[in-house]
């Protein structure tokens, strides 16, 4: 499986290492509402977004999008390497639950 990760700068690194991983998870800016997220896709169609407010955003389309919140980088980062080494059953065994978790402040 051909997987990559992207950060809300749009940097990005094909077939990343576990260390490359980390540093993009690591150079998150969690006050950047806008570009604080850096996520892991697959070519499957499968998406990791975690977000600098421990937002953790799954998708696979056609699929609903789902979440996790309060999720640490080192969750994401065991995450992300599960769904490199295409083991998706253990992102899938996570309590994910609808939508995107994501509630504007207003």
């Amino acid at each position: 499986m051909t997987y990559y990760v992207v950060n809300g700068l749009g940097d990005s690194i094909d077939r990343p290492s576990p260390d490359q991983m980390r540093r993009f998870l690591e150079d998150v800016d969690v006050s950047d509402e806008e570009h604080g997220a850096a996520w892991l896709s697959t070519d499957g169609g499968l998406t990791l977004e975690w977000n600098g407010d421990g937002r953790l955003v799954y998708s696979w389309r056609p699929n609903p999008v789902r979440h996790l919140l309060h999720v640490s980088r080192e969750k994401t980062l065991q995450l992300w390497k599960a769904l490199a080494d295409d083991r998706v059953g253990e992102v899938e065994a996570e309590a994910w639950q609808p939508g995107n978790g994501h509630h504007p402040h207003g």
